[in-house]
């Protein structure tokens, strides 16, 4: 039950992005072409019928979705869990790569590839990514990012790694130090 829910994460969360972010924020201000919103529409779109088990309306709409805004990092996320479900895991990492490389500072982005990677087997790499979503500026969903990364830990079983881990999720969530 808790695979099936780490499972369906990245999609309600890209599904809730897509439809309420600010079109002006989420590290995609330098997003400036005419269909911006229309691309979100449409990938979130395309996920729902991805939901819905329709795979071939939803790769209509994504890929509409990269036509309109091909630089959208939530699209191309939204694109890359597509692929994902596909079963295309290296079409979907480089999308997911694309997302990271156009927003780097971006904790949704680096949450949800985590959770691509958890799913897949690379526990290690997956835990790393949910941590630096954890401290990512103005990312709100940190305390999400840390129970993935205990989740996904879990995974580790008892490797010598397991018990850094362990030791490191299991700390609260550090407290801002800016100053200002």
């Amino acid at each position: 039950m808790a695979r099936k829910l780490l499972s369906l994460t990245p999609l309600y969360l890209v599904c809730l992005l897509l439809a309420a972010c600010d079109y002006n924020t989420h590290a995609s201000m330098q997003v400036t072409y005419p269909y911006f919103k229309e691309g979100r529409t449409n990938a979130r779109i395309g996920l729902d019928y991805l939901h819905d088990g329709d795979t071939g309306r939803a790769y209509e709409k994504m890929m509409q979705a990269l036509e309109q805004a091909p630089n959208d990092p939530l699209v191309l996320d939204a694109v890359a869990y597509y692929y994902e479900k596909c079963g295309d895991l290296t079409t979907a990492n480089g999308y997911f790569f694309k997302a990271l490389t156009i927003a780097p500072a971006s904790g949704t982005i680096r949450d949800n590839y985590g959770a691509f990677l958890c799913r897949n087997g690379y526990t290690k790499d997956a835990i790393e990514y949910f941590l630096q979503a954890a401290h990512a500026p103005e990312y709100a969903g940190a305390a999400r990012s840390y129970a993935n990364a205990r989740y996904c830990a879990k995974g580790l079983g008892d490797t010598t790694d397991s018990a850094y881990y362990t030791e490191l999720l299991e700390h609260p969530i550090p407290q801002s130090t800016d100053t200002k």
